[in-house]
């Protein structure tokens, strides 16, 4: 009971970030046993150490990278459940079930010429790339949405109808 009222207390203070100190403190008492806490014992001031801890607060560049990949995810989301839609209406219109209906095979889109070796694309150049990767990729996505099994996986003859299609980085996030 006293180890569930400790993980109770230690969730409460994680989930209130304000109640807890930003510092931490390292030091090993006389039997070798190394302990962390808020403050030191005096009696181990000496060889205790301060910690440097990430406050866990993200850079505006990885909000703005989180925010980007998430409104990858949504798009793909919603590209998935239109697909799966459109195949339902498709198996509906033939009288037939929506397993019974193959889906499409991704036609490959062309992207946007690269530059010469040395070139550099300008932002807008790299923007448009990155939406011609992203539709490559969105439609792979639902080319393969009725072939993925429940609990993760996708079933092996969808790659005789699919090509997969890495998911591009945004431009500029690393």
């Amino acid at each position: 009971m006293g180890s569930r009222r400790f993980v109770v207390a230690i969730g409460f203070l994680c989930a209130m970030p304000g109640l807890v100190s930003a510092e931490v403190y390292r030091w090993v008492d006389k039997d070798g046993n190394v302990h962390f806490g808020d403050h030191i014992p005096k009696a181990y001031e000496a060889q205790g150490e301060t910690l440097d801890i990430d406050s866990g607060h993200p850079s505006a560049s990885e909000r703005k990278s989180a925010e980007a990949i998430a409104e990858s995810a949504r798009e793909a989301a919603d590209a998935a459940r239109a697909y799966r839609h459109e195949q339902e209406q498709r198996a509906e219109e033939a009288g037939a079930k929506p397993a019974e209906v193959k889906p499409q095979q991704a036609e490959p889109q062309s992207l946007p010429e690269s530059p010469g070796p040395g070139t550099r694309l300008t932002h807008e150049q790299q923007q448009e790339r990155y939406e011609a990767q992203m539709r490559r990729y969105r439609e792979s996505q639902r080319c393969f949405a009725p072939y993925k099994v429940v609990g993760g996986g996708t079933k092996g003859e969808a790659f005789k109808h699919c090509t997969p299609v890495p998911r591009p980085k945004y431009p500029g996030v690393d």
